[in-house]
């Protein structure tokens, strides 16, 4: 074992068994829709810093994240490392970080990506960007829908509070020939986003609140 998978593990582990147990009173429910080989896509919503080390640390296989390039602040870096991100701008389209994305999916790495672009700080769920729907019809990848419940209560005011409940509830993947028929990229990233709405209850289902009665989820 290499020293980077050693660190990788250790990352890992301190993840799950300390960080998220302190925050959180945490559930996880459908790991095992995650693809057990191959390239996927894991498309989540956002609502919290600790959004990105849950997906990365609990899914079985850990998937490459897309992450805003402000995050990237000096102390970080081994964070980002660790998890192979891949800085993304958000003023407009970032065909670099596009092509990172589709090089990562074409080796048969997971790939995680948060379609919202930025939180929702009040946990409901906001409009998904076509950039999702992109790399997915681009890569031909399946979608894993991930769905996040109460992490926008774990740091209230950059403090943390008292172990809120939180849930990471993973849907069964959305295959591509799905995708591609749902139509062009933004067409594309809506269906993923109704996937995830579909995961959430109804109160937090925000922009797309109205889940399609033949979305068959």
């Amino acid at each position: 074992m290499s020293h980077e998978q050693r660190s990788f593990k250790v990352a890992r582990l301190v993840v799950r068994r300390l960080i998220i147990p302190l925050f959180a009173d945490f559930t996880v429910t459908g790991l095992e829709n995650t693809p057990r080989t191959g390239p996927f896509i894991s498309a989540a919503n956002h609502q919290s810093m600790l959004d990105i080390p849950i997906l990365m640390a609990v899914l079985p296989r850990r998937p490459s994240i897309m992450a805003k390039d402000s995050l990237y602040f000096r102390g970080s870096h081994w964070f980002w490392r660790w998890g192979d991100a891949i800085p993304v701008r958000r003023d407009g389209m970032d065909r670099k970080a596009l092509r990172s994305a589709a090089e990562r999916l074409h080796a048969g790495i997971p790939f995680g990506i948060f379609p919202e672009g930025t939180r929702v700080r009040d946990g409901s769920l906001g409009a998904g960007k076509a950039g999702a729907g992109m790399i997915a019809l681009r890569s031909q990848a399946p979608v894993l829908p991930v769905a996040f419940a109460g992490t926008a209560g774990i740091l209230r005011g950059n403090r943390p509070h008292l172990r809120p409940r939180v849930t990471m509830t993973v849907g069964p993947p959305i295959a591509h020939e799905e995708i591609a028929a749902a139509g062009g990229p933004q067409a594309a990233t809506d269906l993923i986003m109704h996937r995830i709405a579909a995961l959430l209850p109804p109160e937090a289902r925000g922009a797309y609140a109205e889940v399609p009665k033949d979305d068959g989820a």
